[in-house]
């Protein structure tokens, strides 16, 4: 779908935030999955980023050569070049502007953590996080969030802004891990589980890594951890039974959870849960904490007390004994042509009420 011939303001997808978050995010991955797709659907899209795509267009400006902690200089100054458009702003914040009042802000909204889960975070990031939100809320014409549960969320604390909040899930591209269809687990290999980790209390891993200093000497099935390795506790070193892999590039990432017995999610709190759709996609089953932002699926078992490493023993132990029959999940309204099609839809959508 084009945009209508009377239409003249370009859409500007920023990403300039991209160097800040860093590629192993999931925001990271989200934002440039969306770009992509949107840049191959319309002309009238502009990329604005500090990263340098090997798939850039014409439509792309790079921007170079500046101090990381200004950041928000360069973005000022872009968004004063381009300050009667529509800009996509995918990380949480709006930039700022010093002039121009005729552009029309869309802003994607992935969670509330620090306001939902107040002891993550200090008391001034905290209290800046919520003034920066409920300024991305006020200012923007559309606020997006990744699931219901976000929504509620925002609702939650923002009420008054609830009339622009639309949910659009992330997109969940399995492709990019180069499995061939008719690839199937090795089951010759050792048996293991498979977690992504990150160096939060909320992702809960030393729950999980007591759980498999447990099961590890029954089973002898350990855990591998795929991302930042970080000592906050006894249960946070490596042993025989957990065993840091550090980040892995798509390809190998894909082998490790293919490979795998199923993929372990032991987060307290998830705006979306990549790791629960990508392992679902790759045919897995994937044991994870009871949280209400997860798809029902058969082939999601959930720990109902996910603090007790007991309780995720036993689950473990279930598992292994009894190892359910797996079905084929459709992750088809998950694919990045679909989420980008939403996102366009609601881009020009918005765009037709300001003309």
């Amino acid at each position: 779908m084009n945009w209508n011939q009377n239409q003249n303001r370009r859409i500007i997808l920023n990403g300039l935030f991209l160097d800040k978050i860093g590629k192993q995010s999931g925001t990271y991955f989200m934002a440039v999955t969306i770009i992509r797709e949107l840049l191959s659907k319309d002309p009238n899209y502009l990329l604005i980023t500090t990263e340098k795509f090997s798939w850039a267009t014409n439509q792309t400006i790079l921007v170079r050569h500046f101090n990381k902690r200004f950041r928000f200089v360069a973005e000022s100054i872009y968004r004063n070049m381009y300050r009667n458009e529509i800009w996509i702003n995918f990380d949480y914040f709006l930039p700022y502007q010093f002039a121009g009042k005729n552009r029309i802000d869309i802003v994607v909204v992935h969670d509330l953590l620090p306001l939902d889960i107040p002891e993550a975070v200090s008391w001034f990031k905290r209290n800046w996080f919520r003034i920066q939100v409920n300024r991305s809320l006020k200012l923007s014409a559309a606020v997006i969030t990744i699931s219901d549960f976000c929504k509620n969320q925002i609702n939650h604390h923002f009420p008054k802004y609830s009339n622009r909040i639309h949910v659009i899930s992330n997109p969940v591209d399995i492709n990019r891990f180069g499995i061939r269809q008719d690839e199937v687990p090795n089951e010759n290999l050792q048996k293991y589980f498979v977690t992504i980790a990150a160096p939060w209390p909320h992702k809960n891993l030393s729950t999980i890594f007591s759980a498999f200093e447990v099961l590890y000497q029954k089973f002898n099935t350990p855990l591998y951890v795929i991302g930042t390795r970080f000592n906050r506790s006894p249960h946070d070193g490596e042993s025989d039974a957990v065993k840091y892999l550090g980040f892995l590039d798509d390809e190998d990432l894909g082998q490790v959870i293919l490979h795998s017995q199923a993929v372990i999610a032991p987060s307290l709190y998830e705006g979306f849960g990549m790791t629960i759709y990508e392992g679902l996609g790759l045919g897995k089953f994937v044991i994870a904490s009871n949280l209400s932002v997860y798809l029902e699926t058969s082939n999601l078992i959930r720990v109902n007390d996910p603090q007790s490493h007991l309780s995720w023993v036993q689950v473990l132990e279930s598992f292994l004994e009894r190892k359910p029959d797996h079905k084929h999940i459709d992750l088809q309204e998950f694919y990045p042509s679909v989420i980008a099609n939403i996102y366009h839809n609601l881009i020009s959508e918005t765009n037709a009420k300001f003309k």
